[in-house]
């Protein structure tokens, strides 16, 4: 055989790894063979471990070689192109061996390929098969469905299929009948909540749900399959586009007694036809009694909360409407104010508030009235802000001055945001 010298093989003295580049180890080598390295120096090969990878001995003797040529050769001769070509016959024919058995004779074989019996054997032109298709698909020829009797051990399939027809259509109302009595569903069978809970499969068309897991799926069942639930405790439906279709296009988080009815679309989407909140109240957000007054709130400029809230603190009282419309008032009596000129000298007596609640913005609309032991009237504040009412001026129409008590009373109408 010739000897094998593709590629170069790359050597270190005194190590016994041989790694090569360009060639085919696997393939054209095997533990035993000679090598003949860089150094023409002779060595056993003890170890092939991949196709540019085998080992030595004794350990490389010559100078280091990056790119040194070399030589495999075999020194099994023909032994090793016999082991060779029974490999090639193994690899082809042993699953055909395997197949024909171990035991070398006829019975032996027969037995191996399953020929004992007819499960071996495949179907001819004429004689077939008595399988469950055919005899599925095989024509009721002489059936009778004018016979309503009960069903017996010796009828035959086709004259118990005739009975059963008679025996339903005698007891279904036509077109246009009347029941006779109630259609009771199965009882209500309690289902454990789950990212998916399997409605479909119920023993039941009426679930009790119980748990707090998030559900996001009803599981599948074909199309028209209906479902009432009723939910035991909180937990949220998940709205999808497809699988979980809710009346209000977002997340239902259900209550103790909420109640529901599904629709299978098939493939595991369902629709919510309705919805019915144990409280009575409507699913969507809607005023009643409890709400009307409250915390108002929005986000983004929508209204959230109740339509009305009202409050007070040391500084007065407000009313915040869900439009964003704010009036803050406060009444004081016997409030000191010093008027040191008269009504057309220039500067009068001050008064400053604080608002019980602050404004978005300076409020537009402000109001003082004052009235005292005369008459007296105001201007607009010098400094107004969102949150103090600023210094009003003080007049007193018949120019004198004056010191005393007055009754004063703020207004400020703006907007809470």
């Amino acid at each position: 055989m010739p000897w094998y010298k593709t590629g170069t093989v790359s050597v270190v003295q005194n190590s016994n790894a041989v790694l090569g580049a360009g060639t085919a180890f696997i393939a054209n080598a095997r533990v035993g063979d000679a090598f003949r390295g860089p150094d023409g120096g002779w060595y056993e090969v003890i170890n092939i471990a991949s196709d540019t990878a085998l080992s030595i001995a004794p350990n490389y003797q010559g100078a280091t070689n990056a790119t040194g040529v070399y030589a495999l050769a075999p020194m099994q001769g023909y032994v090793k192109d016999s082991a060779d070509a029974l490999r090639a016959l193994a690899n082809q024919f042993g699953g055909v061996m395997a197949v024909l058995g171990e035991t070398p004779t006829q019975a032996g074989v027969r037995a191996a390929l399953n020929l004992s019996n007819t499960d071996g054997l495949p179907e001819g032109t004429t004689n077939l098969y008595h399988s469950s298709a055919r005899t599925l698909e095989t024509a009721l020829a002489g059936l009778n469905l004018a016979d309503s009797t009960a069903v017996v051990s010796t009828d035959s399939v086709l004259v118990a299929a005739g009975k059963l027809q008679a025996q339903v259509s005698a007891a279904l109302p036509k077109a246009g009948g009347t029941l006779t009595g109630p259609i009771n569903d199965a009882p209500i069978q309690p289902l454990v909540s789950a990212a998916t809970v399997n409605i479909g499969a119920s023993t039941s068309n009426v679930i009790a749900i119980s748990g707090t897991t998030t559900i996001t799926g009803f599981g599948t069942i074909a199309a028209g399959a209906r479902r009432t639930l009723r939910f035991t405790s909180a937990l949220v439906l998940t709205h999808n586009v497809n699988s979980l279709i809710l009346p209000t296009g977002a997340n239902i988080t259900t209550a103790a007694n909420d109640s529901a009815e599904f629709l299978s679309l098939g493939g595991g989407n369902w629709l919510c036809l309705r919805y019915n909140l144990a409280s009575g109240k409507a699913l969507t957000f809607a005023y009643d009694r409890s709400n009307i007054v409250g915390t108002v709130s929005q986000t983004s400029g929508v209204p959230t909360g109740a339509i009305v809230e009202a409050g007070s603190s040391a500084n007065g009282q407000y009313t915040k409407f869900a439009d964003g419309t704010m009036i803050c008032r406060l009444l004081v009596t016997g409030l000191s104010i010093a008027m040191n000129q008269g009504y057309g000298s220039g500067t009068v007596g001050t008064v400053n508030w604080a608002f019980p609640a602050a404004f978005v913005s300076t409020p537009p609309g402000l109001t003082l009235g004052v009235r005292g032991a005369g008459k007296f009237t105001t201007t607009s504040p010098a400094d107004a802000s969102s949150a103090t009412l600023g210094s009003y001026l003080v007049f007193d129409p018949a120019g004198t001055t004056y010191t005393g008590s007055f009754n004063c009373f703020f207004m400020a109408v703006g907007r809470w945001y």
